[in-house]
């Protein structure tokens, strides 16, 4: 579409497609009061088609949410594509076509447990053809179309899929059109220099260095940049390398990409932390305490959530563990359910080992979770639809819960220990649990 006046002649189009498709009839349209969607043309098309239609108050784009965040979302995805492989924005259409073609193929909440071309096709979509938005593409030439000594192939970007045949819309370098072709090989990590007319490689060596998580930026050196003319041959194309990119000025939990925050955490936990004997201070409680805590949906890979629980008995810290759910959660309070589950099935395990030292616990062991609908979801023995998705081993909580073996107990945020086990905090807030843990800084490498 290149102009709003060719709104209604699309809008028939697509009216036509979807009913013939579906077998269902668009019976109301939610849009705005632009003069495109009020014209006279398409009131008496409506009309006469039965479509209600539904008119947003001026200036209040928010009646018509669900649109314009889904405009929004394919306009950033697009942005970004082009932006990360430095295309020219001439490529707009391409890339917002790529961004929805994608977005039908991600897990959605419109649909639970499908996808979006799922629920329409009513076939689960395969992701083994999805590549890098931009990338370099090596087009074979077939042997008919050219001369015996004439290369074998010839460069394009990668520009998005074919909806009329199984291939991918590659831009020929060469010839400067878009042609459609599934005998191609692909180099995820080069991109076209537009000012050289040379196909560019990156390759980043990173060296990380910190004192704590999300305190320090992270440090990262890269190598001079690597320029190819294309004569390495694109039967062998350059296996990928990690790329990382060049580290940001602020060193808050919002500016640090996630797949930093992990390594980040793992670099800080596994390798330079411990507890000295003089954060322990006599006391005569022996009453075993947990804190469990979650971070919805941190790995950028999977979308997996990661759970944290740590233990004490008397004034110290025994016991923690910082590890990623098997399973994806479809809610924060199911991703602390789990969480929980967890940290349970360690504090039965604890009960045990001290019962067996001679310091068994009479009451309760209480775990303190930050989640009040987590802690409601253990309390109520009544399985319904917002919990029948959660795998059963977890709700062995609930029958821990029943004998008092364990009991959930609700503390703020700010006072949450095992937050520090989830995820990158601000500094003032890590070196706090920091404290509470009786951890301290030590360079081990050094040492040895």
């Amino acid at each position: 579409m290149r102009e709003k006046s060719e709104v209604f002649s699309i809008f028939k189009k697509f009216k036509n497609f979807v009913e013939k498709s579906s077998g269902r009839y668009i019976k109301t349209l939610r849009s705005d009061r632009g003069k495109e969607y009020t014209s006279t043309q398409f009131n008496k098309f409506c009309e006469d088609e039965g479509v209600k239609r539904q008119l947003t108050v001026g200036y209040a784009p928010e009646q018509n949410g669900v649109s314009e965040r889904k405009n929004r979302t394919v306009m950033k995805m697009a942005k970004t594509m082009i932006h990360e492989k430095g295309l020219p924005n001439s490529f707009w259409a391409e890339a917002i076509y790529t961004a929805v073609y994608i977005l039908n193929r991600c897990p959605a909440k419109a649909v639970e447990n499908k996808t979006p071309i799922e629920s329409w096709s009513g076939k689960k979509p395969s992701a083994k053809h999805l590549r890098v938005f931009g990338s370099i593409f090596y087009i074979h030439i077939l042997k008919e179309k050219r001369y015996k000594l004439q290369e074998k192939s010839e460069k394009g970007i990668f520009l998005g899929y074919s909806i009329q045949s199984k291939g991918y819309r590659v831009y020929n370098l060469k010839t400067n059109n878009i042609v459609i072709s599934r005998d191609v090989e692909f180099d995820k990590d080069a991109s076209w220099n537009w000012e050289k007319d040379k196909v560019e490689k990156q390759t980043y060596l990173s060296r990380i260095s910190m004192e704590t998580p999300a305190q320090q930026p992270l440090q990262v050196e890269h190598s001079e940049q690597q320029e190819s003319t294309g004569e390495t041959s694109p039967a062998t194309p350059t296996s990928p390398s990690t790329r990382l990119p060049l580290a940001q000025d602020e060193s808050s939990p919002e500016s640090t990409p996630g797949r930093f925050k992990a390594l980040a955490e793992i670099y800080e936990t596994c390798n330079f932390t411990t507890i000295e004997p003089e954060s322990y201070e006599p006391t005569t409680d022996s009453k075993l305490h947990g804190y469990t805590d979650n971070d919805w949906a941190r790995s950028v890979d999977d979308m997996k959530s990661t759970s944290g629980y740590t233990f004490t008995l008397r004034s110290g810290v025994f016991s923690w563990t910082s590890k990623k759910q098997e399973t994806v959660a479809q809610s924060p309070a199911e991703a602390e359910y789990v969480a929980a589950a967890n940290s349970a099935n360690q504090a039965i395990w604890l009960r045990r080992i001290l019962e067996d030292m001679g310091e068994k616990q009479n009451e309760a062991t209480q775990i303190f979770c930050d989640n009040k609908s987590a802690i409601a979801i253990a309390k109520n023995p009544v399985f319904h639809g917002r919990t029948k998705h959660i795998d059963i081993k977890y709700h062995f909580l609930r029958e821990s819960y029943a004998k008092k073996d364990i009991e959930l107990k609700y503390c703020k945020t700010e006072e949450q220990i095992a937050d520090i086990f989830t995820k990158a905090l601000p500094r003032p807030k890590f070196e706090y649990l920091r404290n509470r843990l009786g951890v301290t800084s030590k360079n081990i490498k050094e040492e040895c």
